[in-house]
Formats: C-alpha cells, structure tokens, sequence
C-alpha cells in the first residue's frame, strides 16, 4: 500500500514523491544557525564534528526539504542519530489548515 496508504490519494503521493526528489536532490544549509545548543555542520564535516564533540553531544539530527503536494499535504523526512546502537529515521504527514500544518501522522522506517 505504500506510505500512509489510505491517507492519500494516488495523485497526491506521486506529486509527493516527485516533489520530494526535486527539493532534496542536493543538500541545502539550515535556515537558522543560531539555534541554542546546536551545531549547523554541513554533511562533510559531520565525522569531524562528531568524533571533536563525542564527549559533550547527545546526538544529532538532520531534515529533508518539505514535499508539496497540490491537495495540501507536505512530507519530511528526519532522522536522529544518537550513537551506534541509536536512532531511527521517520517520515511525516502534514496537512495545511487554517494557516498552519498539522502532523496527520508519523511512521518509522528504521530503528537502531
């Protein structure tokens, strides 16, 4: 059935999937970099941030650009990272109404 099966129409999911791979085929820097606590590393210096901080991070995450689809619905993926045996990876389900997104749903696709 795919993801988020019944929850999206046919139409939606591919305009879905097609936004997904146009938005994230190349990797973007974070709009804000003056997030208290956090270290903005493009995915290159990743290995050397985290073997410099190992002593003093709890983990780190990373976010896929949103796909939009034309019915209101966008898509990320983030995943979180929090040592060898840690993390998980997971797509969400918004949906736009009243003038801001919802989570309509979450689901995992890998756990360590």
């Amino acid at each position: 059935m795919g993801p988020f099966g019944y929850l999206l129409t046919a139409k939606s999911k591919k305009e879905l999937a097609k936004s997904f791979l146009a938005r994230n085929g190349e990797v973007q820097p974070f709009q804000d970099e003056k997030i208290k606590g956090c270290i903005m590393v493009p995915p290159e210096g990743l290995r050397e941030v985290l073997e410099r901080e190992r002593w003093h991070h709890i983990g780190y995450a990373s976010f896929s650009l949103p796909a939009y689809s034309a019915d209101g619905h966008a898509i990320v993926y983030a995943e979180y990272e929090c040592g060898p045996l840690c993390g998980l990876g997971s797509l969400f389900l918004l949906k736009h109404r009243s003038n801001s997104w919802k989570v309509l749903r979450g689901d995992i696709y890998w756990i360590k």
